[in-house]
């Protein structure tokens, strides 16, 4: 679905200016839209996969599995609410984050619990046996994580604020909290190089 959905966006511009003549520009947005939703639902399948065991999967075994991680996922959504975050996709990442996070602790948890009775060992020497006997999952458990950050820093880029703009000498631009005043340009000149520089004032809440 995902890659379909980038297709489109990528090919529907060329084919729209082939058959009617006109340029369409389809952006950034177009692309945050469709694959938002897209990348969540495989974020919670990425948690979900784990604990469901293969052919012998049942709803006990399922519910059991999920209910304390979702439910710690649902409440640092409610906590993220409450402190002021208000955009879906990193409310939705939040709890999703959290969710896999969850799972991924308590599956480490219990490998490692399994091991150090079994071998009567002490915790370190059982968890590094435990990713030394089954690599491939616990592994994959750590490309897990590094999937996570990857969407907390997604997250996190929507509390960027960028703007172009072009000012004149004297006049001032505001973005979120600072204000940005041209003052003048100044030339200078040498044997090895030409400078144009600026003067600009930053100010914060009338703070320079």
């Amino acid at each position: 679905v995902a890659v379909f959905a980038i297709l489109c966006g990528t090919m529907f511009p060329v084919l729209a200016e082939r058959f009617t003549g006109q340029k369409i520009t389809v952006g950034q947005s177009f692309f945050n839209q469709i694959m938002a939703p897209i990348g969540l639902l495989l974020l919670f399948l990425m948690g979900l996969g784990p604990v469901i065991p293969w052919k012998r999967a049942s709803w006990g075994t399922f519910r059991n599995h999920i209910a304390w991680p979702l439910g710690l996922g649902c409440l640092a959504g409610l906590i993220g609410f409450f402190v002021g975050l208000r955009q879906w996709y990193v409310l939705g990442s939040l709890v999703a984050i959290t969710f896999v996070s969850a799972i991924i602790f308590a599956e480490v948890v219990c490998g490692t619990r399994a091991i150090r009775r079994h071998q009567k060992s002490s915790w370190i020497i059982a968890l590094k046996n435990l990713f030394r006997d089954a690599n491939r999952r616990y592994g994959g458990y750590l490309i897990h994580c590094g999937v996570l950050l990857v969407f907390m820093g997604i997250a996190g880029t929507l509390y960027k604020t960028e703007a172009d703009f072009s000012l004149r000498p004297g006049e001032s631009y505001h973005l979120g909290d600072y204000r940005f005043v041209y003052r003048e340009p100044h030339f200078s000149q040498d044997k090895h190089k030409e400078a144009l520089t600026v003067d600009v004032d930053l100010y914060k809440h009338d703070a320079l």
